[in-house]
């Protein structure tokens, strides 16, 4: 054989033999290494889409609590400005009670006093009739004498006033 057909079976060999080497490493490392990779990026594609679609339920989740605790605050504030209402209310209300109770006393007092005025007076005519007469009765016992009269009337003036 002549050596350029020996160098060209040569080649063949070593490159059908490259050609098997290279289906067997293909078949042995390069397809179990892309499978693996494929397995890997979908893998963590997944994980990513689980991880986007968490922080979406979360932030929604967080929104619904923003407004949830915006209702109670408005809730809260309504309540709040309802009670000071009622308590305003329920204040003018017994201010008036009072106000008018106050006038009914007031009023009340003020009868009592004219009534014990017009007592007063009707017990100072009784008073001042029993003293005429008593003055009058003096009077026509003794003889009527100036002086005597004055000194009479002077000592029941006095009488009249310790007795008040």
């Amino acid at each position: 054989m002549d050596f350029g057909l020996k160098v060209l079976i040569e080649s063949l060999a070593t490159i059908i033999s490259l050609g098997i080497l290279f289906v067997l490493l293909s078949y042995l490392l390069y397809f179990p290494i892309k499978d693996s990779i494929k397995k890997r990026e979908k893998f963590l594609s997944d994980r990513y889409s689980d991880a986007n679609k968490i922080n979406a339920d979360a932030l929604k989740t967080q929104n619904a609590i923003d407004k949830s605790l915006k209702d109670s605050k408005n809730e809260a504030k309504e309540i709040v400005d309802s009670s000071k209402k009622e308590a305003l209310e329920l204040k003018n209300q017994i201010i008036e009670e009072a106000n008018t109770k106050a006038k009914n006393t007031i009023v009340q007092a003020r009868e009592q006093l004219k009534k014990e005025e017009i007592d007063m007076y009707e017990k100072i005519k009784e008073d001042i009739s029993s003293i005429s007469i008593l003055v009058a009765e003096k009077i026509l016992e003794k003889k009527v004498n100036t002086k005597v009269d004055q000194k009479m009337i002077d000592d029941l003036v006095k009488i009249i006033q310790n007795e008040k």
